[in-house]
C-alpha cells in the first residue's frame, strides 16, 4: 500500500511539474504575443529605414526568379544573392504559397513565430539542462527586455536564424562533455553563415572557443578535422564572397561611427535590467564558483569578451577588414546567450535554497523583467502600417515604363510596390556592388544641399552621369535646389531636364524629372577608337574621401563627352528578366571593323550565347566591351548571366557536411553499441 501510495504521489507530482511547465510555457507564449503579435494584423513596418521592404523585395524576386544570378533592377545591373542569405526568403516564399498570404504578412508570421519560438524553445532546453521552472521561466522574461532586438526585428533575415541558436547552445554545451560531437558543432558553426554573417561569426567564436576549452585541446588531428568540417560547411558563403570577381562596398560602412548608429540605446543595445543581471553573475561566479557547471563559466566568458570587444570597435581601435563585419549587430544574439548564462548560474547559486522570500525575489524580478520588456518595446518597436505611399508608384501606376532607368533614394520600396519592369540606378545592397555609381549618385543627389545651393560642376556631373547610365526620370524632393539647377538654363542651351511632374507622397512633395538626352544603353566602337578611347584599367576604389571618386567621374565626364560626339553608334538593347540582355538591330550596322559596348555591369557570368567567339572584358568604368572578330556579323546578339559550374555544388556543402557528421555520429554510437554487447556476452 506504502509503494502504490508512493507512486501515485510521484505520478501527481509530475503531472503538476508538467502542468507548471505548460503554464510558464503560455505565458512566454502570451506575453510575446502581447509585445509583437500585433504585427500579424498589419502589411508592413515603418523603422525609419528600408531594412524589412528589402527583405519583402528580396523575398518578390526569389519567389519570380529563384536564386539568380543576375537581375537589372538595381545599380545598372547586379548580383545581388552573391554571399547573401536566401534561406530565410524562400521560407517565406514557402509559407506564401501554401497560405495564400501576401509577402509582407508572411514575413510578419514568420518573425511573431521566431520572437515567440525562441524563448519558448529557450525555456524547454533550460528544462532539459536540469533548471528549475521559476529560474527558467526569469531567464526568458529577462530575454524580453532587450532593445537592440527590435532592430533585429525590422532587419527579419537575422532574427529569423535566432531560432537555431538554442539548439546550438545544447550541442555546444554537450560537445564539451562528449569530443564525439566536436565535428557536428564544426558543421553547424560553418553552415550558419548562411544564415546570416552574424550569426555565422557569432557561432564560429563560440566553436573556436570549445577547440581551445574542451579536453581534446591537444588532438591535433581531431582540431584539424574539425577545422576542415567548419570550412566546407561555410563554402556556401565563403566561395562567392571570395571567389567571385570584382565588388565595391560602401566605405562608410567600417567606419567607428556608423558601427555606434546601429545601436538604439545607452545600454550597448540591451537594457539597465540586463547589465545588472549580468553584473550579479560574473559576482557569482567569483564567489560560488565551485558550485557552477563549466560552460556557464566559458558561456559567460565569451558573453562578456564580446561585449567588450564590441566596445573596442565601436571606439575606433580596429581596422577596416575587422569592421566590415559590424560586430555591434550580434548584441540581440549575444542576449539570447545570456539566457543560458543567467539561468544556469542562478541554478549552480541558489539550488539548495528553500525560501520563500527567495520564490518572491524571482516572482518580483519577473514582473520586473516584463514591465522593462513593455517599455522598450513601446519605444524601439517599429510602426506597423497598412499601405506604403511611393512616388515612383503613383507616378507610373497609369502609365508605360520608362525606357531608361530612375534615380529615386529610397529603391527598397519603390522596387516592391512599384510596377514590374522598373529599373534603378541605385541600390540598397551596397556591400558586394558591381561599380560604386549608386554611391557617388547619392552624394552628388543629397537633399541637405539647400543650405549651401549646388555648384556648375555637380550639376554637369550630374548631367553626364545621367547620360552614361541612361537615367531617365529623378525623383528628388521639390524643394531640392536641384530642380531648378536640372531644369532651368540661361541663354540659348536646353536645360538636360524638365520637370513633368510633382507628386505628393507620405507627406513629402517629389518633384518629378524627365531627361530630355538621348538613352541608349549600347554603342557600336570603331575598333580604331577603342585604344585612344576606351580606358580598361582598373580603377581605385572609392574611400572616405571625397576625392577617391574623381578618377570615376574624370571617366564618366569623357565617355559623355564621347557619346555627344556622335563618335558611337546607338545599337538597341533590350532587357529579358532577371539575367539576360538581347542586342538587335544588328543587320542594320556592320561589325567589320567595330566593337560593341554595353553600358550595363560587368560580371565574370556574362556569355554571348552561340557566338563563344566573342569575348567580353571589363572597361575601367565596369562596363561590357564585347570584342567582335573580324567575319563575325551576327543581325542579334543575346548574352545570359550564369553562375559559374560550381556555384549550386558549393551551396549544398553545408547540409552535406551536417548530414555526414550525423552519419559519423549514428555509425560511431552503433558501433560502440555492438562492442558493449560482444563484451557483455
Amino acid at each position: 500500500m506504502e509503494t502504490e501510495s508512493n507512486r501515485k504521489n510521484t505520478a501527481i507530482y509530475k503531472l503538476s511539474g508538467y502542468a507548471t511547465d505548460a503554464f510558464f510555457v503560455s505565458a512566454i507564449v502570451g506575453f510575446g504575443w502581447f509585445l509583437i503579435g500585433y504585427y500579424t494584423q498589419f502589411e508592413f513596418l515603418k523603422s525609419g529605414y528600408q531594412d524589412w521592404i528589402y527583405h519583402a523585395f528580396r523575398v518578390k524576386d526569389v519567389a519570380e526568379f529563384g536564386v539568380s544570378s543576375w537581375d537589372h533592377i538595381w545599380a545598372n545591373g547586379i548580383n545581388h544573392w552573391r554571399a547573401f542569405q536566401y534561406i530565410e526568403h524562400i521560407l517565406a516564399a514557402f509559407v506564401v504559397k501554401i497560405t495564400g498570404l501576401s509577402i509582407t504578412k508572411a514575413m510578419a508570421w514568420i518573425i511573431v513565430i521566431a520572437f515567440i519560438g525562441v524563448r519558448v524553445i529557450s525555456y524547454l532546453t533550460l528544462r532539459w539542462l536540469g533548471i528549475g521552472r521559476l529560474i527558467s521561466l526569469l531567464a526568458v522574461m529577462i530575454s524580453y527586455a532587450v532593445a537592440q532586438q527590435w532592430v533585429t526585428v525590422s532587419d527579419y533575415s537575422i532574427y529569423v536564424g535566432h531560432i537555431f541558436v538554442p539548439l546550438f547552445v545544447v550541442i555546444w554545451i554537450k560537445a564539451l562533455e562528449n569530443d564525439g560531437l566536436t565535428y557536428l558543432l564544426a558543421a553547424l558553426s560553418g553552415a550558419s553563415w548562411s544564415l546570416h554573417p552574424t550569426i555565422g561569426y557569432s557561432l564560429s567564436g563560440m566553436f573556436f572557443l570549445l577547440l581551445i576549452a574542451n579536453k581534446s585541446s591537444k588532438n591535433f588531428q581531431k582540431i584539424f578535422l574539425s577545422i576542415i568540417f567548419f570550412l566546407v560547411s561555410s563554402l556556401p558563403f565563403t566561395a562567392p564572397y571570395f571567389f567571385m570577381g570584382y565588388s565595391i562596398g560602401n566605405p562608410v560602412f567600417v567606419t567607428p561611427r556608423f558601427l555606434q548608429s546601429l545601436l538604439i540605446n545607452e545600454h550597448f543595445g540591451l537594457s539597465l535590467i540586463y547589465l545588472v543581471a549580468i553584473t550579479f553573475c560574473w559576482i557569482l561566479l567569483f564567489t560560488r564558483a565551485a558550485d557552477l557547471p563549466r560552460w556557464s563559466k566559458l558561456l559567460l566568458l565569451y558573453c562578456t569578451a564580446y561585449l567588450v570587444f564590441i566596445y573596442f570597435g565601436l571606439q575606433g581601435y580596429f581596422p577596416d577588414i575587422l569592421n566590415k563585419f559590424q560586430f555591434s549587430r550580434a548584441i540581440p544574439f549575444i542576449s539570447l546567450l545570456f539566457i543560458f548564462c543567467f539561468a544556469a548560474i542562478l541554478q549552480g547559486s541558489f539550488h539548495a535554497v528553500r525560501s520563500r522570500l527567495l520564490t518572491t525575489i524571482w516572482i518580483v524580478l519577473i514582473v520586473v523583467s516584463g514591465a522593462a520588456s513593455i517599455e522598450i518595446s513601446s519605444r524601439y518597436t517599429a510602426q506597423p502600417i497598412n499601405s506604403i505611399d511611393d512616388p515612383v508608384a503613383k507616378y507610373f501606376d497609369d502609365k508605360p515604363l520608362p525606357h531608361g532607368t530612375i534615380y529615386y533614394k529610397d529603391v527598397p520600396q519603390a522596387s516592391y510596390v512599384g510596377k514590374k519592369g522598373l529599373r534603378f540606378i541605385t541600390s540598397y545592397n551596397q556591400h558586394l556592388l558591381p561599380n560604386p555609381y549608386p554611391m557617388q549618385l547619392l552624394r552628388l543627389m543629397k537633399t541637405d544641399i539647400s543650405y549651401t545651393g549646388t555648384t556648375e560642376k555637380q550639376v554637369r556631373l550630374i548631367e553626364d552621369y545621367s547620360l552614361v547610365l541612361g537615367i531617365e526620370y529623378m525623383f528628388v524632393p521639390n524643394l531640392s535646389p536641384l530642380v531648378d539647377a536640372l531644369t532651368i538654363r540661361e541663354g540659348q542651351v536646353a536645360a538636360s531636364f524638365e520637370k513633368v511632374d510633382e507628386i505628393v507622397a507620405d507627406s513629402d512633395v517629389y518633384a518629378v524629372l524627365r531627361s530630355r538626352q538621348p538613352i541608349s544603353y549600347a554603342y557600336a566602337v570603331d575598333k580604331s577608337l577603342r585604344d585612344q578611347s576606351i580606358n580598361f584599367s582598373e580603377l581605385p576604389l572609392p574611400t572616405l574621401q571625397a576625392t577617391s571618386y574623381q578618377p570615376w567621374d574624370v571617366e564618366i565626364t569623357k565617355m559623355a563627352e564621347l557619346i555627344r560626339s556622335g563618335a558611337l553608334d546607338k545599337v538597341e538593347l533590350s532587357f529579358i528578366w532577371p539575367d539576360r540582355l538581347a542586342i538587335d538591330g544588328l543587320q542594320n550596322l556592320s561589325l567589320h571593323d567595330k566593337d560593341l559596348m554595353i553600358m550595363q555591369s560587368y560580371d565574370d557570368g556574362w556569355a554571348v550565347l552561340g557566338n563563344e567567339n566573342i569575348s567580353i572584358k571589363p572597361t575601367s568604368l565596369r562596363f561590357m566591351y564585347l570584342d567582335v572578330p573580324s567575319g563575325v556579323n551576327p543581325s542579334k546578339l543575346e548574352l545570359k548571366n550564369s553562375w559559374p559550374w560550381w556555384y549550386w555544388p558549393v551551396q549544398w556543402s553545408g547540409v552535406v557536411t551536417i548530414l555526414l557528421t550525423i552519419s559519423i555520429l549514428i555509425i560511431t554510437f552503433l558501433f560502440r553499441k555492438l562492442r558493449v554487447n560482444r563484451q557483455g556476452v
